[in-house]
């Protein structure tokens, strides 16, 4: 026999022969796919989660969905997936949110939902949640969908991801910190959020009564937080800034200094101006 095929006769040699040029066939075939497969990090997160073949998501709802100066709130999600090859009978496995970029990689967000689905070894399972809301991220600049997808109890990503639609959007555009966010939907539905570096933006800073060094070190300081400040310090003066020397005593008052933001390719330069208090 030669595989499985009784050799009796010219016509039965033929045949296994064909069977074995099939299976040296569909073994050069893997050897190809695992030879040309481009090398990944497995200590690079982004590009493992970009490369693995995630379970599709075939139906999915949102009720009761808005977003509301930042925050989300999602009174109830439906996510039912139909590839449950790599799931584990009785485990249990949650809804979970993110943003994707236009390349498709994901900022998870953390989200406070403590209830999960234990899936019970059938075809098609469908995870459920209730009453989720969480904080939009503070991101760089830059266009980003909000989008769910089933996870683990520990929050490991179980599945594709689909648009969270059907979101009732106020309140924006919304300024948090030196980033302006403001929220749309495209043609399909999905919540687009939007991400521009402000070239203005205020901050407050309190301390004891400080020399020229001292207070140039705590802008400095406060300022890299969002981007690199300029040497210069300006103090606001009949209404005009004036720079400072270094020999002035510094008063409560209205300061700023200019600070800029690379961002690949592209650079925001803009102000930030300390509204500084002297005990």
């Amino acid at each position: 026999r030669w595989n499985d095929v009784p050799l009796t006769n010219q016509q039965s040699i033929l045949q296994a022969r064909d069977k074995e040029l099939e299976r040296f066939a569909l073994m050069l075939e893997s050897h190809t796919q695992v030879k040309d497969a481009p090398e990944i990090d497995i200590a690079d997160t982004r590009a493992m989660e970009l490369n693995i073949n995630f379970a599709p998501i075939t139906e999915s709802s949102f009720g009761g969905a808005t977003l509301d100066g930042g925050k989300v709130c999602v009174a109830s999600a439906s996510l039912t997936i139909q590839d449950t090859t790599l799931y584990v009978k009785d485990e249990p496995y949650k809804v979970m949110f993110a943003l994707a970029d236009s390349n498709g990689g994901l900022v998870h967000i953390h989200t406070n939902n403590d209830k999960s689905t234990a899936y019970d070894g059938k075809k098609t399972f469908t995870v459920t949640a209730q009453d989720l809301q969480f904080d939009l991220p503070v991101l760089a600049l830059g266009d980003y969908t909000l989008v769910a997808y089933v996870a683990t109890a520990d929050g490991i990503r179980a599945s594709q991801y689909v648009a969270v639609t059907d979101v009732a959007i106020s309140n924006f555009p919304l300024e948090l910190q030196n980033v302006s966010l403001s929220a749309t939907k495209d043609g399909n539905g999905a919540t687009v959020v939007s991400y521009q570096y402000l070239t203005e933006f205020t901050l407050q800073l309190t301390t004891e009564k400080l020399n020229y060094k001292q207070f140039a070190e705590q802008v400095y300081q406060l300022v890299f937080k969002y981007g690199t400040p300029a040497e210069v310090i300006e103090v606001q003066m009949d209404g005009a800034f004036v720079t400072l020397t270094g020999n002035e005593t510094v008063a409560s008052g209205t300061y700023r200094v200019g600070y800029k933001v690379e961002n690949g390719a592209n650079t925001v330069e803009g102000y930030v101006y300390i509204q500084y208090t002297s005990k």
